[in-house]
C-alpha cells in the first residue's frame, strides 16, 4: 500500500508538469494568429473611422503631400512678384511652420503605437524634411523679393529728392534779383553760376550697395543649391520607396511563418499528450501490479 500510494503521488505530479508544459506550447502556439486577427480588425476600424482635427499620421507610403505643402502650392518656385504676394507668402511660411512641427509630433507619437514602428518613424522623417524645406524656400523667397523691393524703393524716394533739390535751386536762381554793376573804369567779370552736383552721402551709397551685392549673392546661392535640393529630394523618395517595400516584406514573411508555428504548436502539443497518456497507462499497471502483490485481507 506505501508503494502504490509512492506511485500514485509521483504520476499525479508528473500529470501536473506535462499539462503545464502543453498549456503553455498552446498559449505561444495560437498567440501569434490571436494577435494578428486583433491587429487587422484594429486596423479595419481606424480606416472607417472618420478623420479628426489632429494631423494625420504618415502612412505606408511616405510619399503623400503634407498639408503644408498642398497650402504653399499657389507659391510654385519664381512666382512670388508682387509686394503683396510676398507679404501673404511669408504669412503663409510662419504660420505654417508651428503647425508643420505640431503635426511631425503627433506623427512620431503615433508610429509609437504600431508594429514595425521604426518604418513609420522614417516615413514621418521624410514627410517632415520635405514639408519644412518647402516652408522655407518660400519664406527665403519672399524675404529675398520685400529686400529687393525695399532697396529699390529707395532709390526711387532718393532719385526724387534729388530732383525736388535740384528743380529747387534752379528756381531760386531764376527768382533772385539781378544787380547791375557799377560804372567803374575797369570792368568787373561776373564767374558764371555754376551749380554744384548733389552728391549722395558715401555711407548711405555703400549701405545701398551691401544690400544689392547681399540680394545677389542669395539668389546666385539658392540658384546653385538647386540641383542639390532636387537629388536630397529623389534620394528621399527612394529611400521611402525601399523603406515601404521592405516592411511590406517583413510583414509578409512574419504572416507566412504564423501557420508553420500553429503546426509546429500542435505537434508538440500532440507528442506531450502521447507521453501524458504513457505515463497514465504506467501509473494504472503500477496501480494494478501493487494491488496483485497485496496479501488479501480474509488472510489475516
Amino acid at each position: 500500500m506505501i508503494r502504490s500510494s509512492t506511485f500514485a503521488r509521483q504520476g499525479t505530479h508528473l500529470g501536473a508538469l506535462l499539462a503545464f508544459a502543453v498549456g503553455n506550447l498552446l498559449c505561444s502556439g495560437l498567440a501569434l494568429p490571436q494577435a494578428q486577427a486583433q491587429a487587422q480588425a484594429q486596423g479595419q476600424v481606424q480606416a472607417q473611422a472618420p478623420a479628426a482635427d489632429s494631423p494625420e499620421p504618415p502612412s505606408a507610403s511616405a510619399l503623400k503631400v503634407s498639408p503644408a505643402e498642398e497650402a504653399l502650392k499657389r507659391y510654385p518656385p519664381g512666382s512670388i512678384t508682387a509686394e503683396a504676394q510676398a507679404d501673404a507668402a511669408l504669412a503663409d511660411a510662419l504660420r505654417l511652420q508651428p503647425q508643420q512641427e505640431l503635426r511631425y509630433n503627433a506623427a512620431r507619437a503615433a508610429c509609437y503605437e504600431k508594429f514595425l514602428a521604426e518604418f513609420c518613424l522614417s516615413d514621418a522623417r521624410a514627410a517632415n524634411y520635405r514639408a519644412t524645406q518647402r516652408i522655407r524656400a518660400v519664406e527665403l523667397e519672399a524675404r529675398q523679393f520685400k529686400r529687393r523691393a525695399e532697396a529699390a524703393a529707395s532709390d526711387r524716394r532718393r532719385a526724387a529728392k534729388r530732383a525736388a533739390d535740384a528743380d529747387a535751386a534752379a528756381a531760386r536762381a531764376a527768382e533772385a534779383p539781378r544787380v547791375e554793376a557799377p560804372l567803374v573804369e575797369a570792368p568787373l567779370v561776373e564767374a558764371p553760376l555754376v551749380e554744384a552736383p548733389l552728391v549722395e552721402a558715401p555711407r548711405v551709397e555703400a549701405q545701398r550697395e551691401a544690400r544689392r551685392l547681399e540680394v545677389e549673392r542669395e539668389a546666385r546661392q539658392w540658384e546653385a543649391a538647386a540641383p542639390q535640393r532636387a537629388a536630397r529630394a529623389r534620394e528621399a523618395e527612394q529611400q521611402a520607396r525601399l523603406r515601404a517595400a521592405a516592411r511590406a516584406r517583413a510583414v509578409a514573411e512574419e504572416r507566412a511563418r504564423a501557420p508553420e508555428r500553429a503546426e509546429s504548436a500542435r505537434r508538440q502539443a500532440a507528442k506531450v499528450a502521447k507521453t501524458l497518456e504513457r505515463a497514465e497507462r504506467r501509473e494504472r499497471a503500477a496501480a494494478e501490479k501493487a494491488r496483485n502483490r497485496a496479501p488479501p485481507a480474509a488472510a489475516k
